[in-house]
């Protein structure tokens, strides 16, 4: 489950010769894809979750050859979800304020 907001970074394995990688996002199970983002050289994409949240994500890597044209692909292996970020709450009693006190140093 990834959070909306958070940082994640997306990992996979390209060998040979490749222009680029892109990076896409299904939220639908796979029946529409997303760009999120393009590589040129590594193996990661470190990405910022961004809304709207879904249950039903994929991830798919796209590989393009050095004339731009699909080498390779792969997509999850499973669903995952992207969650709303949940709000912090927090209860703090109450503290009295302690009077100052002097403390002799001998």
């Amino acid at each position: 489950m990834w959070r909306i907001g958070d940082r994640v970074k997306i990992r996979w394995i390209a060998t040979g010769l490749w222009r680029e990688v892109g990076i896409y996002l299904s939220r639908d199970g796979g029946r529409t894809w997303g760009i999120i983002g393009k590589r040129r050289s590594g193996n990661s994409f470190s990405w910022r979750v961004s809304g709207p949240p879904s249950s039903n994500c994929l991830i798919e890597i796209v590989v393009y050859d050095m004339n731009g044209k699909i080498a390779d692909r792969d997509a999850s292996n499973r669903a995952f979800g992207i969650t709303k970020i949940r709000p912090i709450k927090t209860h703090l009693p109450h503290i009295p304020k302690m009077p100052k006190q002097r403390i002799p140093i001998k």
